[in-house]
């Protein structure tokens, strides 16, 4: 074989390689960039979701009253200072919600003070 054939040869397997070599680099950018646009419009969504989606709020309970209205219940545990107290009030709403709150007797819930 002639040596300009040889040289040619190597220098056109050489392209070849080469192509192959920038094929591959463009792959792996290529998912690079798909997953970081994934990741981030993923994070995107999320954040986009939770600002729009409104937390409902309760009104913070700040009387025996509005335990009343809302009929609400609550653990009371027998023979205690608080549980003594409600029960010995004065105000007739304490002693309505120490009457109709949930007890607990020796540490365990009791459901048939609560009716069901």
């Amino acid at each position: 074989m002639d040596l300009l054939k040889i040289a040619t040869i190597l220098s056109r397997a050489h392209q070849v390689s080469s192509y192959v070599i920038f094929c591959r680099y463009a792959l792996v950018v290529l998912f690079s960039w798909l997953l970081a646009g994934h990741l981030i419009g993923m994070a995107f969504k999320s954040t986009l979701l939770a600002s729009l989606v409104s937390i409902p709020r309760e009104a913070p309970v700040n009387t025996f009253q509005a335990i009343l209205d809302n009929d609400m219940t609550f653990l009371k545990r027998e023979g205690g200072t608080s549980s003594r107290l409600l029960k010995e009030s004065t105000r007739e709403t304490v002693r309505r919600v120490y009457n109709e709150c949930l007890v607990a007797k020796d540490g365990f819930y009791d459901r048939d003070a609560t009716g069901t």
